[in-house]
């Protein structure tokens, strides 16, 4: 049993993960001299660890783990969070910004989306506009630590959080409790939609998460099933999702 990514990704005690594009396309010899510190550390505990080095994928994957639910993944990120976020894979998101690399970064599941969105928001300084569902997710919890931060800045610079919750579900208890702290800062609004949309963050008018569209999320949901792509460095794809925010929400403030 085993844990495996569709797409070809470097995955490392679930605190590294990089698409093979990547490695290929722009990190060169760097992410070459990874690969074989990798390949050392699975050969020192082969009780863990297992590698596989084919042409078009690479992977390291932590043994016994086959299958993940959205409801373990949570957990997991809970207990282990942005420490397990190994600094490699920072400078990979600021070798992006850097060269203002306008291409995404895609996550292959609901693990790997944490991550990004948990680097995008700590990042983050003015404003967040969020468009999501109302589904079982407990994500904004599992990243309140970070939120905290980021709101905190977003306040101090008199920036704004607004977010639209699509669906028939209740909101989350954690955007309750945010907003408890962050009043003045936070402002919601619920909407519904005739057919499946995708979901997106779009932060500072040039960071921008945004998901693939996929069912109403619940606890055992397989957490392959949760994908998109993260933009660290694009202007005009960002600014293009705020204008249609920003379209959503005159339209639902003329609908009170």
């Amino acid at each position: 049993m085993v844990r495996t990514f569709k797409s070809g990704a470097v995955v490392f005690d679930f605190g590294l993960f990089l698409p093979v594009c990547l490695r290929i396309n722009f990190l060169g010899t760097f992410m070459d001299s990874e690969v074989n510190n990798i390949k050392s550390r699975c050969a020192k505990h082969p009780e863990r660890y297992a590698f596989v080095d084919r042409l078009d994928v690479w992977l390291c994957y932590e043994c016994g783990v086959e299958f993940m639910n959205i409801r373990q993944v949570e957990s997991l990120y809970a207990k282990k969070g942005k420490n397990e976020i190994r600094t490699d894979y920072r400078a990979i998101v600021d070798t992006f910004r850097k060269l203002k690399r306008q291409e995404p970064i895609p996550n292959d599941d609901y693990l790997h989306g944490l991550y990004l969105t948990d680097l995008m928001l700590a990042s983050t300084r003015k404003h967040i506009r969020m468009l999501t569902g109302t589904g079982e997710s407990n994500w904004l919890a599992v990243l309140e630590p970070t939120l905290v931060k980021t709101l905190a800045r977003i306040t101090e610079a008199k920036g704004f959080f607004k977010a639209i919750f699509v669906g028939e579900g209740k909101l989350p208890a954690a955007i309750h409790m945010l907003s408890k702290q962050f009043g003045e800062t936070i402002q919601v609004q619920k909407a519904q939609a005739e057919a499946p949309i995708r979901h997106f963050i779009a932060c500072d008018s040039y960071m921008l998460r945004l998901e693939s569209v996929h069912p109403p999320i619940t606890p055992d949901m397989d957490s392959s099933m949760i994908k998109g792509d993260v933009y660290f460095s694009n202007v005009a794809k960002t600014k293009s999702k705020e204008e249609e925010f920003d379209f959503i929400w005159s339209y639902l403030e003329c609908q009170d």
